[in-house]
């Protein structure tokens, strides 16, 4: 994921940066995680993938939700 867009960036970090916090849970701050490829930084992208599919599917189901809402209310017809 090195070339990964800066809000992926960004989110991979985050993950990593919240699940190994100091010195005692990863040999070697983000960067040089990035940079190597570490196993620690593998499982927050692999983290990251996971989060990005599920608001994916979340924006999908609203949107889908949405739409329906918009066919009820324009198939309404106006009693008035």
């Amino acid at each position: 994921m090195s070339s990964a867009t800066a809000p992926a960036r960004e989110a991979v970090r985050a993950i990593y940066d919240a699940v190994y916090p100091g010195e005692e849970w990863t040999p070697v701050p983000f960067d040089e995680a990035e940079r190597f490829e570490t196993v620690h930084y593998r499982n927050a992208v692999t983290a990251a993938r996971g989060t990005t599919a599920s608001c994916r599917l979340d924006f999908q189901r609203v949107l889908i939700a949405s739409r329906v809402y918009s066919q009820s209310v324009l198939n309404c017809s106006d009693p008035g």
